[in-house]
């Protein structure tokens, strides 16, 4: 079942970029798609995020990311 929202790390992951440049594309306002706000958290919607990946449902995408989670090249890792 498809959530309404994705995490900014889940969103990132999607996208092949680090976590710090996606936060960085939002204060830039630049991110492909505006995030939803709620207090100091910052969540994106599923279905415009579907939309951009070319994709019915993040399911699948979001299944696939978590079978090869092991793998170092989908590893977020933070700038230095």
């Amino acid at each position: 079942m498809t959530t309404a929202t994705i995490t900014a790390e889940e969103l990132a992951r999607l996208l092949g970029v680090a976590l710090w440049t996606l936060y960085q594309s939002v204060s830039e306002g630049t991110c492909p798609i505006e995030p939803l706000r709620v207090g100091r958290r910052m969540v994106w919607p599923s279905a415009p995020v579907a939309a951009l990946l070319g994709v019915e449902s993040l399911d699948d995408v979001k299944q696939e990311l978590t079978s090869v989670e092991g793998d170092a090249s989908l590893r977020l890792e933070e700038p230095t």
